[in-house]
Parts: C-alpha cells; structure tokens; sequence
C-alpha cells in the first residue's frame, strides 16, 4: 500500500477493487472468517477490513503465545529440563538407550545416544 501511495495513488479510495486484491491475499481460514463476520447487504469499507485483520492478527498471537506457555508447562510437568535456545527439551533421566526431544509444537523425536 506504501508503495501505491509513494507512486501518487490512493489505495484506500479504490473501493471494493482493492478490497478485492486483499482479500486474494489472505488465507482460507481468514477469509472464510472475513465471510462469516462481514456484512451482507453492503461492501465493506477498507478500515473495515483492515481492523478485522488486526483482531485476527491479536487473536493468533495471544492463541500462540498460549501454545507456547503451555508447552513449557507440560515439559516441566514431565521432569522435562530445556536444553538449547531453540525451545527443545531432553528427558531429565539419561539411563535409556534412547533420548527424546519435544519440540515446540509437542512432537517427540527419538533418537539412539
């Protein structure tokens, strides 16, 4: 849009032409939620669509920073103790021939030592 602008154009007065170009851009789960929540009988504005993106934009985050806290929960629960910046974790007992790393997103990779 900066970029528009900068050329002398005015995206935000194209109207539903360039609220047709967004909407291209989204994912199906946004634009399907985009479909859901707005209205019917009349097009939607751009700052319409733009504060939508930005809730959804905040939904995401907080839902994975919740993901993320839970994790670290649950590792710790599990005697789990973290070893590398990049949010892996390595059982506490090494007495297995085996060692295992959960990732961030909960998948258990084994290994032998």
């Amino acid at each position: 849009m900066k970029a528009l602008e900068t050329l002398g154009q005015k995206p935000k007065e194209w109207g539903p032409l360039f609220l047709t170009i967004l909407l291209l851009k989204l994912n199906n789960e946004t634009l399907k939620e985009w479909e859901i929540k707005s209205v019917k009988d009349k097009i939607p504005s751009f700052t319409e669509l733009i504060q939508f993106i930005e809730d959804r934009f905040q939904i995401s985050e907080s839902i994975e920073s919740s993901k993320y806290i839970n994790s670290e929960s649950a590792a710790k629960e599990k005697g789990l103790t973290k070893f590398s910046k990049n949010n892996k974790y390595k059982a506490a007992t090494s007495s297995t021939a085996f060692t295992s790393t959960v990732t961030a997103d909960m998948r258990v990779i084994s290994r032998k030592q």
